[in-house]
């Protein structure tokens, strides 16, 4: 289950790059509005925004769960 939620997610971010990419260059050429660009660029620097304050969080409490994992497998190693 848990494959199958990452591979959603994956392709939920990379829909969302590639919609703000499309949106971007048809922007430059003059074909979506204004709004709709201004829309886009505020979203994606929200979303950025909020993974650069959640992703010290995240990747101590990957370490902690690696520095277990790890210690777990050389204590158990050398206890035998």
């Amino acid at each position: 289950m848990l494959n199958k939620l990452s591979n959603r997610v994956k392709v939920l971010f990379l829909s969302m790059a590639l919609m703000v990419v499309c949106v971007g260059q048809a922007a430059a050429i003059g074909i979506v509005d204004p709004l709709v660009t201004a829309t886009f660029t505020s979203i994606s620097e929200n979303v950025v925004a909020t993974m650069l304050a959640i992703a010290p969080f995240g990747i101590a409490i990957l370490a902690i769960f690696l520095a277990f994992k790890y210690g777990k497998k050389i204590f158990t190693r050398l206890s035998n």
